[in-house]
């Protein structure tokens, strides 16, 4: 049985065991596999009929918090930040996916999360993350030569993935992740307006971060984002 759980009013009842099923659910005492009381269990605790707690556990299987096996019993589903980075993306893309003022703002907090990256490497340098910057700007030469542009606009995103993960913020790192993943989803219909730009920008990043050149650093982000920018002002809506 559940700890800690509280009784509903009769007003939002399903809305309200949901919530408190989520909550502890994602609570450090339940492990991803743990089996939950049975439906007739929580409808005696929650004081409610199975069927509310039924349309409540529904709402947590939509979300991907448990599974519902037949037979067997209700299991938690404990999901990484990925998975929920991923549903609020997948959310947001079919919503505000060609809203151009979203793709502004989303553009201009990519922006922000790059320069705080660049401020946190300078304060306490790793020249691991300047090597596997090194190792992407290699791969991204040789896609470019060889007139790659699918892969060359990869390479690009792990570029600044990986010049995020200078933060050591596991939150902006997953963050970062999926904004840029909505973003190249947001703009697929301009990818006629994509070339192989900023390479040169790339290479100079790296040498202002090696010489710790931290304004040289965010005057390079903010002109290799010109152009994300740019393409965003020519989108129709």
């Amino acid at each position: 049985m559940f700890e800690h759980v509280t009784p509903v009013e009769r007003l939002s009842r399903t809305d309200h065991i949901a919530r408190e099923l989520e909550r502890v659910v994602l609570s450090d005492s339940m492990k991803d596999g743990d089996r939950l009381p049975s439906q007739n269990e929580m409808a005696e605790q929650f004081n409610v009929g199975t069927r509310t707690v039924r349309e409540a556990l529904k709402n947590l299987e939509t979300k991907g918090l448990v599974s519902i096996q037949q037979g067997r019993g209700i299991f938690a589903k404990k999901q990484g930040l990925d998975f929920y980075f991923e549903s609020i993306t997948n959310t947001f893309s079919l919503e505000l996916s060609y809203n151009k003022s979203i793709l502004l703002d989303l553009t201009k907090t990519r922006e922000l999360i790059e320069i705080f990256a660049i401020s946190q490497y300078i304060a306490n340098p790793n020249l691991e993350i300047v090597d596997e910057l090194e190792t992407v700007i290699s791969e991204m030469e040789a896609v470019r030569k060889a007139s790659t542009l699918d892969q060359y606009r990869k390479l690009d995103i792990k570029f600044h993935q990986t010049l995020v993960s200078a933060t050591g913020n596991t939150v902006i790192t997953y963050l970062y992740k999926h904004l840029t993943n909505l973003m190249l989803f947001s703009i697929a219909k301009t990818e006629k307006l994509y070339n192989f730009q900023g390479f040169s920008e790339h290479k100079e990043l790296i040498a202002a971060m090696k010489a710790l050149d931290g304004a040289r650093a965010t005057q390079l982000i903010k002109i290799h984002l010109e152009h994300t920018y740019q393409t965003i002002e020519k989108l129709k809506h």
